[in-house]
């Protein structure tokens, strides 16, 4: 935060200074101040803007409009691959719009006018593609051109030639293109011919190799064979089973028989033999269930097998017969039982011969069982790529001949639907719109500029900018008068009309001082100032003579030793005076003098010292003010401006209280905020501010004057005012301010 802000914020005591506080009432007021700048500068920006409305050329617009006829494609197999073989560059609405508005076609179309023509239609020979515009209508297949010329015949022929030269490319890439696909078809169709020889001569050698020719039918076949061959192996297995069985009780019966029996011997079944047979049977009917079901290599026909065997073992080892009665005689049955076992032999070797022979044919429908499914597999593979290729080849005939009818029978994507004709009136410029819009943006820079002059003027304007800033009690108004001829006439309240304004403020002024400090009026008042010119001096002089017209004893005393003004407004001599007092070379009586109003004296600056602010800082100079007390009631100070000069930081301090002197139209926010500040840092008593030169038109600030000559108010009765009164005149021009 930057000094002069910090100043500010502590000057405002409640109410900071902001341009957020700026109303519609004051920005009124400062623009109307600047009315003259703005009708100027609006006059001026909106007679350029029309002249150059004036000189611009007459434009005209021509359109031409074509209509895009392309579809999508049928949904089917031929469509969907003539689609994806010829590209006739259609494609969307907004792709046309591109091909259209292509550099290339707009020059190519441009070079159907002659020179002559292009140098009075578009003023030159390059091609002007900022007069030419192309875009699709919304909701339609329409594209519309539009072009810019100087003249109507020539736009008309310009978007007309780029209708044409769209059109006659659009039919030549789609002839190309219906010509390339169909080449391309060709190629591949003659391919595929070649590829579906291939494909039906190897498979007419795999037929020939493997003898497939229905593989569902053959596959149905040899399951047959084989179940029917599974079934009869477990026949032959039984039979060869009941074979071994009466062979092995042949023999069993032939072992336990004797050569020799006795007359009386007799021979009955084993019990125990009748008993391990009934078990074997059993098993082997288990056997041929199992075979049915299991194969052999499974443990549930291992098992069974091993249970048979071990039951026959054990079959052979307990005697089929035993004897009830022998005799000594050759025993008859031996006979028949070796004549059996022959024959059970026999009858064995055929059923195993019989079973091996069927085993051998499964075996080899297995392994062709086997084997099937991947010969299945080979034959649908080629016989699938047989009738693919087929397919292919049909499909390539028939985009192949249609191909060759669309080229033959080549027409554009689109067609015109609207030729150009010539323009009847221009569309630019647009005279009455072109004025109204110079008119309306000369008035917005002429406000832009008022507002622009009004921010970067820092002068205070109104006193509500004064308080503002300072954040100090308003003293008073004082009025901004017009002086005649004679020097300082009507801006001396003892020379102003009784009832004028300018004595009212200074009546006021007076009044506000004396109520500054709570009620204990200040006794030395230091009137000062920003910076010079702000009339801070004939402000002084009139708060004294003010004071002295209330039967004051009153002293004004010039305390600027630079610049002294007090000896000539109040026609004093300045060969002595407070210099003089300071240095103790003159007493209190010898530099005092009196003036022409009544119980007001004056005390000049006397010779200027060398050196001022040393010269005031000096002890001697807080002695000499205060001496001052002790014959006059109030002592007023006319003091130096606080900028620039440390003599106000001194003076300050030598008085009760110090008025802060602001000048309508003269005094800078900047200015009043560094006065400010040098006064608080060498803690002055501030009493309040004076605004001076207030326009008696500023109501609201002001207009409260007005009351007193409107009820006619009478002659002063206050002393001392009748014999300085004046014959002050206004006329009504401004002349020089107080």
């Amino acid at each position: 935060m930057t000094n002069t802000e910090q100043d500010l914020a502590s000057a405002s005591h409640g109410r900071q200074y902001s341009s957020d506080q700026v109303d519609i009432l004051d920005l009124i007021l400062s623009l109307r101040k600047r009315v003259w700048i703005i009708l100027v500068v609006a006059a001026i920006v909106s007679f350029l803007i029309a002249a150059n409305t004036l000189r611009q050329r007459r434009i005209y617009q021509s359109a031409a409009s074509v209509i895009v006829t392309s579809s999508r494609a049928a949904a089917n197999s031929q469509a969907n691959l003539l689609e994806g073989i010829v590209s006739t560059g259609a494609g969307t609405l907004k792709t046309q719009v591109q091909i259209m508005s292509s550099p290339e076609m707009i020059k190519e179309a441009y070079g159907v006018l002659t020179r002559a023509e292009q140098l009075k239609g578009f003023g030159t020979k390059i091609v002007p593609s900022n007069m030419v515009r192309v875009r699709s209508v919304d909701d339609a297949n329409l594209i519309e051109v539009q072009v810019k010329s100087y003249t109507q015949e020539e736009g008309a022929k310009f978007a007309n030639a780029i209708i044409d030269t769209y059109l006659k490319e659009d039919l030549e890439r789609n002839s190309l293109a219906l010509k390339r696909g169909r080449e391309y078809v060709e190629r591949e169709r003659k391919s595929a011919a070649d590829d579906l020889t291939s494909a039906t001569s190897e498979l007419a050698e795999f037929k020939e190799r493997t003898g497939i020719v229905s593989p569902a039918v053959q596959s149905s076949a040899l399951a047959a064979s084989a179940a029917e061959l599974r079934s009869s192996q477990l026949m032959a297995e039984k039979e060869v089973q009941a074979a071994q069985q009466k062979l092995s009780d042949i023999q069993t019966r032939l072992g336990g028989s004797a050569s020799d029996v006795g007359a009386s011997s007799t021979t009955a079944e084993n019990p125990e033999y009748a008993q391990v047979r009934a078990q074997l049977n059993t098993l082997l009917a288990r056997q041929s269930e199992i075979a049915q079901t299991f194969t052999a290599q499974s443990p549930e026909k291992k098992e069974i097998d091993r249970q048979v065997a071990d039951m026959r073992q054990r079959l052979q080892k307990v005697p089929a017969t035993v004897v009830t009665l022998s005799a000594s005689q050759r025993n008859p049955l031996l006979t028949d039982l070796e004549r059996s076992k022959a024959t059970a032999s026999s009858e064995l070797i055929t059923a195993q011969n019989k079973l091996q022979g069927i085993n051998n044919q499964l075996a080899q429908i297995e392994a062709q069982i086997a084997s099937f499914p991947e010969l299945e597999r080979q034959y649908l593979e080629l016989e699938q790529k047989v009738t693919v290729i087929k397919q292919t080849l049909d499909l390539l005939s028939r985009s192949y001949y249609s191909l060759l009818i669309q080229e033959r029978s080549s027409q554009p994507n689109s067609i015109a639907a609207a030729r150009a004709v010539p323009a009847t009136s221009p569309i630019s410029p647009n005279i009455r719109r072109d004025l109204a819009a110079a008119l309306i943006v000369g008035l917005i820079c002429g406000i832009l500029t008022g507002l622009t002059a009004n921010y970067l003027d820092n002068r205070l304007h109104r006193p509500a900018d004064a308080e503002n800033i300072t954040g100090l009690a308003t003293l008073s108004l004082i009025p901004e008068v017009t002086a005649s001829n004679e020097p300082d006439n009507n801006l001396v309240v003892g020379r102003a009309e009784p009832s004028h304004a300018y004595l009212e403020a200074f009546r006021m002024l007076r009044n506000n001082l004396l109520l500054a400090k709570g009620g204990q009026a200040p006794r030395i008042i230091a009137i000062t100032s920003s910076v010079m010119g702000e009339g801070k001096s004939t402000i002084a002089l009139n708060t004294a003579i003010s004071l002295a017209m209330d039967r004051k004893k009153v002293i004004l005393g010039d305390v600027d030793p630079r610049r002294p003004t007090v000896h000539t407004k109040a026609r004093v001599s300045r060969d002595f005076g407070l210099t003089n007092l300071i240095q103790g070379t003159m007493n209190l009586e010898q530099v005092i003098q009196p003036t022409q109003w009544e119980n007001l004296s004056a005390l000049s600056s006397g010779p200027l010292p060398p050196n001022p602010a040393e010269f005031l800082n000096a002890p001697e100079s807080t002695a000499a003010i205060t001496s001052l007390l002790e014959s006059f009631d109030y002592v007023v100070l006319d003091c130096p401006p606080c900028i620039g000069l440390s003599d106000m930081q001194v003076i300050s301090r030598l008085s009760d209280g110090v008025s802060l002197v602001t000048a309508l139209e003269r005094s800078t926010k900047q200015e009043i905020i560094g006065a400010l500040r040098m006064l608080r840092q060498s803690g002055a008593t501030l009493l309040g501010g004076i605004i001076n030169r207030v326009k008696p038109d500023r109501g609201g600030y002001y207009g409260y004057y007005g009351y007193y000559g409107y009820y006619g108010y009478g002659e002063d009765q206050e002393n001392g005012s009748g014999s300085s009164n004046g014959h002050g005149k206004k006329n009504g021009k401004k002349g020089k301010k107080g």
